[in-house]
């Protein structure tokens, strides 16, 4: 019988590159401080992907920044989409 295994991301908040530091590496959203929120965004909601904002995040101030981000005009995706292709990052392997 096949057993479907759900395995968590590793989320880790040490020094090392997690896999959202290199996902929004080149980020640019017009303010630093939305490039690094979207990371830590990225760790928190990654680490329970099933859960909702306000259950995933960190309390409710965690939750409301997190909703403010969305919120927020430069954090739009229509935003990043106006990025030429060429110059996105990509995500196949080397």
């Amino acid at each position: 019988m096949l057993e479907i295994v759900h395995r968590q991301p590793e989320i880790d908040d040490g020094d090392d590159a997690s896999w959202a530091d290199v996902e929004f590496r080149d980020a640019d959203l017009g303010d630093a401080r939305l490039d690094r929120r979207i990371v830590r965004i990225a760790k928190s909601l990654a680490a329970a992907p099933r859960d909702s904002i306000p259950t995933a995040s960190d309390g409710l101030a965690e939750a409301l920044a997190i909703y403010r981000f969305f919120d927020n005009e430069k954090s739009s995706c229509s935003n990043n989409r106006r990025r030429p292709a060429a110059s996105r990052p990509s995500r196949r392997s080397a």
